[in-house]
């Protein structure tokens, strides 16, 4: 049944304020929407990092076989749910955040189309009251008062049809408002549902990765690898100390035999022999020459 908007101002008043809490509230909700599929990405963002920092990981780990592999597929599954979060942000934002988002023009609207109807109504009355002014001032001015009286009339007509049109889009705009609500709300829910689910599903194929790594095994080869390592280590440090011993072992053999131990005579005549024919025979000769006698002891 369409609301009768002329039978009081405060019916006129009662709809404006009803508009206006829509307006508010949906307004509201619009903003937390907003805020919270920011979240959301946020989420999804440090999600992908992480990701990447257990890949990063995981790429480095040579020796535990089963870590490296089963932490690569709990990385690509954590990929997968940030997508699927992705998914569910693009949702949320198309078919929840706008349409709350879109009853501010809705509203704007619905309040310009009511003060209209205001302003119809008060210009109704005030010709009703020129009308009446009319008539006693001039009762005998029949084409005065026949003037006033049709436009009276034609104003009357456009208000009475303005406000049967406003009392059908005020009752449709009250239908619209708890439909989009409900039906706003359910898609909400069902995204989140089928995100959720499918998360479900993905976190427990992560659970059982990360539930597959091979302790035992990994420590096994570890242990395997670091006795291989430590052998290697012993066996080069015996081959540096043999070589360290084969050197001190020569060098004690060369104080007695070997091509460089001369005595200092032999050393001394050979020596004299190189240097003799570059050098003039004066006095100050023979002090140069003992200049390169050297002791050839160790």
């Amino acid at each position: 049944m369409a609301l009768d908007l002329r039978s009081s101002e405060l019916e006129h008043s009662f709809i404006k304020d009803r508009i206006s809490v829509t307006e508010k509230h949906f307004s509201e909700i619009s903003s937390k929407l907003a805020a919270y599929l920011k979240k959301l990405s946020q989420v999804r963002d440090s999600g992908d990092d992480l990701a990447g920092s257990v890949t990063s990981y995981a790429s480095t780990e040579n020796l535990n076989l089963s870590l490296r592999k089963y932490l690569m597929q709990f990385a690509d599954i954590l990929k997968a749910i940030q997508e699927y979060r992705d998914a569910e942000i693009q949702r949320i934002d198309v078919k929840v955040a706008l349409e709350f988002s879109n009853y501010k023009p809705i509203c704007k609207t619905a309040k310009s189309e009511l003060k209209a109807s205001f302003d119809l109504h008060a210009k109704e009355l005030s010709m009703k009251n020129q009308l009446e002014k009319t008539r006693g001032k001039n009762p005998t001015n029949w084409q005065k008062i026949a003037q006033v009286e049709k436009e009276a009339c034609r104003i009357q007509d456009e208000a009475t049809r303005t406000t049967l049109e406003l009392s059908k889009r005020i009752d449709n705009f009250e239908q619209r408002k708890i439909q989009d609500v409900k039906n706003t709300f359910l898609e909400f829910m069902k995204i989140e549902l089928v995100f959720h689910a499918k998360a479900i599903e993905l976190y427990t194929d992560a659970y059982n990765s990360i539930k597959n790594i091979n302790v035992d095994e990994d420590l096994k080869e570890f242990r395997s690898h670091f006795r291989s390592y430590t052998t290697s280590l012993a066996s080069n440090n015996i081959q540096v100390e043999d070589q360290i011993e084969s050197v001190n072992s020569n060098c004690d053999t060369n104080k007695t035999v070997g091509p460089f131990a001369i005595s200092n005579s032999g050393f001394k005549d050979s020596l004299e022999s190189k240097v003799s024919p570059h050098i003039t025979s004066t006095p100050k000769d023979t002090s140069m020459k003992k200049m390169f006698y050297v002791d050839c002891r160790l």
